[in-house]
């Protein structure tokens, strides 16, 4: 993953619940028959498998998970997941292009794509919500001391002491009274 500042353990977390996630959306689409499946995705099901769990893990390290950051919002982790996907389902189509031109594989992924897309941010959604009520609760807090006299900083203050699903612990305020 690339270097993202957050904490490792969250990131890791996040990343094998995508593996659950996105291998379940597989397996759901394999066992029930939603759309019509390509033939390599039956014929050769191993290697499938590991060809868009690559691609995902490669999509993964060039679009590592935000919901660990601190000052992360909904809607940047909307437009992550779906660069995620979208990322992901480019280079899975691709590299299984590459071993099969047999059709079906174009409207498999385009079904594909967006039930991988809700069911990622679905998870995303609970995870972020999770990660800010441990925060809260007093988990992975950072602490801060602000130093100077900036009118700028008060608000800021403010802000992260107002908001202890941040992770946040403002300690002080230090400053000269002149």
């Amino acid at each position: 993953m690339k270097d993202i500042k957050g904490s490792i353990i969250i990131r890791l977390l996040v990343f094998m619940i995508d593996i659950v996630v996105f291998n379940a959306v597989l397996l759901f689409f394999l066992q029930n028959r939603v759309t019509s499946v390509p033939e390599i995705f039956t014929a050769r099901t191993k290697f499938f498998f590991f060809v868009m769990n690559i691609s995902l893990v490669v999509a993964e390290y060039f679009l590592p998970p935000i919901v660990s950051l601190r000052f992360a919002k909904i809607s940047m982790v909307f437009k992550r997941v779906a660069g995620l996907v979208l990322f992901q389902t480019l280079i899975s189509f691709f590299i299984v292009r590459l071993f099969d031109f047999k059709g079906g594989l174009f409207n498999f992924m385009l079904v594909v794509g967006p039930t991988l897309f809700v069911c990622i941010f679905a998870s995303r959604v609970i995870e972020f919500s999770a990660i800010r009520r441990y925060r809260a609760h007093g988990g992975n807090i950072r602490e801060a001391i602000f130093v100077g006299n900036d009118p700028a900083l008060e608000p800021l203050y403010h802000a992260l002491a107002g908001d202890l699903s941040l992770g946040i612990r403002v300690l002080g305020f230090y400053g000269d009274d002149s």
